[in-house]
């Protein structure tokens, strides 16, 4: 994730959260996270450069949970 501004990261099944993927834009994160969520059932949640939550995807529930 050199450039990226938003961190695309996966909760694994030892409840630590995986680094799947960047995105240059916050609506191509979003997207990117949501599609991410649906294939492997897992959380997904959204992070700024600077660690900073910007949306968390359940399975289970379809819109993200935005902070």
């Amino acid at each position: 994730m050199r450039d990226s501004e938003f961190k695309i990261e996966e909760l694994n099944p030892f409840q630590e959260w995986h680094l799947h993927g960047s995105a240059n834009s916050q609506e191509q994160a979003l997207h990117r996270a949501q599609d991410i969520c649906k294939q492997i059932g897992r959380p997904v949640r959204i992070l700024t450069a600077t660690n900073k939550l910007v949306a968390q995807f359940d399975p289970s529930e379809e819109l993200p949970t935005k902070k």
